[in-house]
């Protein structure tokens, strides 16, 4: 079975791929036992960092179990990330990130920014990766599910896909598997929604997660911190939107060559980069 490279992970793998480093090694979980204090007060968030909140978790498992039993939906995000530059300074690169997932088998990501104007089409028999701005394109054979096809892009390929644990049928999964401790901080606002603001510690990474406080959990905004890189860039994501869809239609997902498109392999990377 492939290892799952995670969103924090990947995102790691863009990082190391942008400041020249040609090899990445995943990061490794490390759960810990500890006490489980209630974020009733700023003393209780103070202790709460070193050991795990049942709260944070419960609203992070909550979020989980929501977005699992949602199979198909059409989703538009905001992200941004830094460039650490070589004299240390940080350049902001932004993206916007749209399109469409139909559980088990196909998806659609388009991303459009910075650094990338790239669609990643997954129609069920295969994987095209399309440059628009080169109008060049890679193809791989479906390996099977949306989970198989992020795992063999990822792992074999090393492309990164930013998100991508959004996509995966257990979105839920790695927020628990890389978290070293739990907080509840408080409740925020973001974009006008009273959210619960959530913060993790990981071996290599932090992050925070506001979570819409309403009637359903909803995911609206993600911060991780690359604590252990050089320059600690970071990373931020804005949830736009999320439509839940009754029907798809699969015409979206394939992929038709422009004109002018050139198609190109795409070779996996070797074994020392993906073990």
């Amino acid at each position: 079975m492939a290892r799952r490279l995670n969103f924090w992970t990947v995102l790691t793998v863009l990082f190391m791929t942008m400041a020249g480093c040609s090899t990445v090694q995943p990061a490794k979980p490390a759960l810990t036992a500890a006490g489980n204090q209630s974020m009733g007060s700023s003393d209780a968030a103070t202790t709460a960092i070193q050991g795990r909140d049942p709260k944070a978790e419960q609203i992070i498992r909550e979020l989980a179990s929501r977005g699992k039993a949602l199979h198909a939906f059409r989703f538009k995000f905001a992200d941004e990330f830094d460039d650490v530059r070589p004299d240390g300074r940080r350049i902001q690169m932004t993206h916007v990130r749209q399109g469409v997932v139909s559980r088990p088998g196909l998806l659609k990501i388009e991303s459009t920014g910075d650094v990338a104007d790239r669609t990643i089409y997954k129609d069920g028999k295969t994987v095209t990766i399309w440059d628009r701005d080169e109008n060049i394109y890679a193809q791989i054979p479906d390996p099977g599910t949306i989970d198989q096809a992020l795992d063999t892009l990822m792992v074999r390929y090393h492309t990164a896909v930013p998100a991508a644990d959004f996509f995966y049928e257990d979105p839920g999964k790695s927020f628990l598997e890389q978290m070293t401790s739990s907080e509840y901080v408080g409740m925020s606002e973001i974009d006008g929604t009273a959210c619960h603001h959530l913060a993790f510690t990981g071996g290599d990474f932090d992050w925070q997660i506001w979570v819409d406080a309403g009637d359903a959990p909803v995911l609206r905004k993600i911060a991780i911190d690359y604590k252990t890189l050089a320059g600690r860039p970071q990373y931020v994501l804005r949830v736009l939107s999320v439509e839940p869809l009754s029907a798809v239609d699969a015409a979206e997902f394939k992929f038709k060559a422009p004109t002018g498109a050139e198609r190109v392999e795409i070779q996996p990377a070797s074994s020392e980069e993906t073990h």
